[in-house]
């Protein structure tokens, strides 16, 4: 009887430890397979959704004292299957990803990055959005987007999310100082080339 009340006290206590995690993994479950929206979304709710709650359903039942690293063993398979297609994937058409913005064309909106009056006539605007969209095989996969602006140029962008954009034009800011260092120091030679950050949001831009 001792016996049976020390297994179920740690199979008690096992659940109260994965609870945390159960309830994070089932809000980010529920956003994961909400109505689609795009045909991106729609594809990977049918290639993947029934294994993710296979995954959860073996968590939450899950109950192995000598080896609880088993519970995750659904959540592991689920990983490399999502690793394997994401680099299977890394170019899309816009269209599959964002219809409204696909269709977005001949914009008042200026061109990211670029800093002009906004009265002067000749800035640079958002003509159309080039249609393919390719993702870097990186940790946050950032997408590299292209915009055609109005003046005919065809001008590249990274939009890059999960990551804080101000750390990154703090240090394009800090760049430039140096390059005014080294050019009022005679050694013009030496130089960084810098872009334009234009954070979109506390985690994107």
């Amino acid at each position: 009887s001792s016996g049976i009340n020390a297994e179920y006290g740690a199979a008690a206590k096992q659940q109260a430890l994965l609870k945390p995690l159960v309830v994070m993994l089932k809000r980010v479950i529920k956003i994961t397979i909400q109505p689609s929206e795009t045909k991106y979304e729609e594809d990977f709710q049918t290639k993947f959704a029934e294994r993710i709650n296979q995954a959860m359903e073996h968590l939450e039942t899950c109950v192995d004292l000598k080896n609880p690293a088993r519970c995750w063993s659904k959540f592991e398979e689920l990983h490399h299957e999502l690793q394997d297609h994401i680099k299977s994937n890394l170019m899309h058409t816009l269209h599959d990803i964002s219809p409204r913005l696909a269709r977005l064309t001949r914009l008042s909106t200026p061109l990211p990055g670029t800093h002009h009056d906004y009265r002067d006539s000749g800035q640079v605007t958002i003509e159309s959005f080039h249609k393919e969209v390719h993702v870097l095989p990186t940790k946050t996969k950032p997408k590299k987007i292209a915009i055609l602006g109005s003046d005919g140029r065809k001008y590249t962008y990274l939009f890059k999310g999960l990551e804080d954009l101000r750390l990154d034009e703090r240090i394009m800011q800090l760049l430039g100082v140096c390059n005014v260092m080294f050019s009022s120091g005679g050694c013009s030679q030496y130089s960084v080339t810098q872009y334009s950050v234009t954070p979109l949001g506390p985690r994107s831009g």
